[in-house]
């Protein structure tokens, strides 16, 4: 596995892959998953999921407030697909595209 250097964007400080009882304690969703959490947890309160496969990063790391937003965000397009508005794809390039992010 290559190692990939991550830094908090809060504090700065680095991020490590640690497991998911780090996060959640003995009531972590998935005992087997990893994150990436900050080098200064809990006090700072940034960590994002890793991929199980390739163990980099499902996004960046987020405290609190940022994975609420994150959660809310796909709740909504869930539900434009979920209810048939829109395909799962689509929804999510709409949200590509209303970013101005890549594909």
């Amino acid at each position: 596995m290559k190692r990939i250097n991550i830094t908090c964007p809060v504090c700065g400080s680095k991020a490590y892959l640690r497991p998911a009882s780090v996060v959640y304690g003995d009531k972590a969703p998935d005992p087997d998953a990893k994150y990436y959490v900050c080098g200064r947890y809990p006090a700072c309160d940034c960590y994002v999921a890793a991929h199980r496969k390739t163990m980099l990063p499902m996004g960046t790391l987020a405290d609190k407030a940022l994975r609420k937003k994150r959660h809310d965000a796909h709740v909504a397009l869930d539900s434009l697909w979920k209810n048939g508005i829109m395909s799962r794809k689509e929804a999510y390039r709409l949200l590509q595209l209303s970013m101005g992010l890549p594909a």
